[in-house]
């Protein structure tokens, strides 16, 4: 149903690129997880906490301030940091830097978007960024995932 959704709205190239992206080129390592709702992620059900989380999914590629964060959210600084370190057990920033490194590890292996893209798509303000960061996360640079 989705994909006829996509078709109609945006085409049928589109909507290849999309059913391309879904299907997994390469298995996964035994060390990489399996995709999970945020609550699972963060073991908590805390509401404001999954807001959060989700609005820095929905913003890896232009990420928001922890200003801009707890704006949206109606909540002052001190509150959110330990709502962070409760749940996940990392403070916000690098929670929302660990979202962005795991989306770009999902880009290496499922596009073949160029390291420069996959920086810019992730919110990084140079590729040596992150590699950098990259590689303190994963263990390995990018490319010895590719």
């Amino acid at each position: 149903m989705m994909l006829a959704i996509i078709e109609e709205d945006y085409g049928r190239k589109l909507t290849h690129l999309v059913m391309d992206m879904c299907v997994h080129g390469k298995k996964r390592n035994a060390d990489t997880r399996q995709k999970a709702s945020i609550a699972t992620t963060i073991n908590s059900r805390n509401g404001r906490l999954i807001r959060i989380v989700h609005r820095m999914q929905e913003n890896t590629g232009e990420p928001l301030s922890f200003d801009e964060l707890t704006c949206l959210e109606g909540i002052s600084k001190r509150p959110m940091e330990r709502l962070f370190k409760r749940h996940p057990g990392v403070g916000p920033s690098q929670h929302y830097i660990s979202i962005r490194l795991d989306y770009g590890r999902s880009l290496v292996f499922e596009t073949d978007m160029s390291v420069t893209e996959i920086s810019v798509a992730c919110g990084f303000s140079s590729s040596s960024d992150f590699l950098k960061s990259y590689k303190k996360r994963f263990g390995v640079c990018q490319s010895a995932d590719m």
